[in-house]
């Protein structure tokens, strides 16, 4: 019971400590078909987990550095 409050109480925190920039989620999408289906399943998982998400169609290169300077948050292509 204990264990059960503690972690509860953690969870409330982390949810009114979550930055207002962190609602949306940028994903980057070099126009490649597989990408395009990846990117679309996430963002239907990110909308249900109540984020919005913006998918920026970039250059692979511009993409790595949206991610470096934070102007991406995700990349699905990068294997």
């Amino acid at each position: 019971m204990f264990a059960g409050g503690l972690l509860l109480a953690a969870t409330t925190f982390q949810a009114q400590a979550e930055d207002a920039s962190c609602a949306t989620v940028k994903l980057g999408d070099p126009g490649w078909s597989d990408i395009a289906v990846t990117n679309g399943i996430a963002s239907f998982l990110l909308d249900g987990l109540g984020y919005k998400v913006q998918t920026q169609t970039l250059a692979v290169p511009i993409i790595f550095a949206g991610l470096q300077k934070g102007q991406v948050d995700v990349f699905l292509g990068n294997w």
